[in-house]
């Protein structure tokens, strides 16, 4: 897409600069004839070096993930390489960013003359606006000619698009009544407890076994005594259930709740509780502890609070060794959307979402009761 100028620098304007050049000279207008073939050749220049400026311009990103908090800037790594014989006079390179996005880009960086071959690199920076992601596939690139007479626009696609990702907004939460909870399941003081549903395996009796947990069907099938291995499972472990569909009708409410179930497990991941999300998207197991905060924070930025489903109960019930105690999150007790009988049986307790002032307040008063 071209901007021209001047309407000179254009396939007609350059027709009327010739026609009457050569009109002059017919004429025998000497100084007329001069005065418009430079300018003619000029134009031409002009036209010509704008149409080649962005010929084998390559524009491409080092990182093909970004994360930020709203109210931050994330730095995108932008090089520029000019791969033709001929100098880019100058260059104005912006990242291609949809209105309505939840990240805004930064001002316009220009550069001038720019020589064959060379690379250019520098750092774009990307404001971040709110909770959400954003895809970024090519950039704006705009040059011209020396005499600023032309002017071009070209999108440029990059080979790898960059990936932004706006955390949820945090806030400071109190997560001691939480974990109280999750103390009353210990059944032993090393801080674990066994599952006696759950086996892991079995090995051989050793003295000092427990006649508990021989395996029977063992003993009776091959004559040798062997120990039934249960699972273990962590008290220290807790799924937070974002209850969306008690929402419905309220735009504000979820993105609160959205904040809410952030900053709670950004505040268990650092008092080292094994926290995972139920949410209308799925179920979200971490890894592991260290790979926690940045899995569930992002799993929360990719929410669509727009359209809230069901919570996955089914899993949560075949997933519920490694889950832990389950806490849901709602607008209040009575519109929730999921209550014990939905995880047949399994205890669960309320977070109410209300304002960020009274936060600490709410979570006192629901979680004793």
């Amino acid at each position: 897409m071209q901007k021209a100028q001047s309407n000179f620098v254009r396939p007609a304007g350059l027709a009327v600069l010739g026609v009457c050049a050569l009109l002059s000279a017919y004429l025998g207008i000497g100084l007329l004839f001069a005065v418009l073939t430079a300018v003619f050749l000029v134009c031409l220049i002009a036209w010509l070096w704008t149409r080649t400026s962005l010929n084998k311009l390559e524009i491409s990103l080092k990182d093909a993930e970004l994360k930020c908090f709203p109210g931050s800037a994330a730095r995108a790594a932008v090089m520029v390489r000019n791969g033709k014989v001929l100098p880019v006079v100058w260059l104005g390179v912006s990242l291609d960013i949809e209105d309505g996005a939840c990240v805004k880009r930064g001002e316009e960086a220009v550069f001038s003359w720019i020589m064959p071959w060379q690379k250019l690199s520098w750092h774009e920076e990307i404001n971040a606006l709110r909770r959400g992601v954003c895809t970024v596939k090519s950039a704006m690139a705009s040059s011209g000619d020396g005499f600023g007479l032309s002017e071009i626009l070209k999108p440029v696609v990059f080979s790898r698009p960059l990936r932004i990702v706006v955390f949820p907004q945090l806030f400071g939460v109190s997560v001691s009544l939480l974990i109280s909870r999750l103390t009353e399941f210990e059944l032993s003081k090393k801080g674990v407890y066994t599952d006696p549903t759950l086996l892991a395996g079995v090995r051989e009796y050793h003295p000092g076994d427990s006649a508990r947990d021989i395996s029977w069907r063992l003993l009776a099938r091959q004559g040798e005594v062997y120990v039934n291995v249960r699972e273990k499972m962590d008290p220290r472990r807790m799924c937070l259930i974002l209850d969306l569909k008690s929402f419905e009708g309220n735009k504000k409410d979820p993105e609160h709740a959205i904040s809410l179930a952030a900053s709670l497990a950004a505040e268990l991941s650092e008092k080292g509780v094994f926290c995972s999300l139920a949410l209308p998207s799925g179920l979200v197991i971490p890894d592991d502890i260290h790979s926690q905060p940045e899995m569930l924070l992002t799993a929360l930025a990719e929410l669509d609070a727009e359209s809230p489903g069901g919570i996955p109960c089914g899993r949560m019930l075949a997933e519920a060794h490694r889950l832990g105690q389950f806490f849901c999150i709602a607008k209040s007790r009575e519109s929730a959307s999921i209550d014990e009988r939905g995880l047949m049986g399994a205890p669960l307790w309320y977070i109410v979402s209300e304002g960020v002032e009274a936060q600490r307040t709410i979570l006192e008063k629901e979680l004793l009761k």
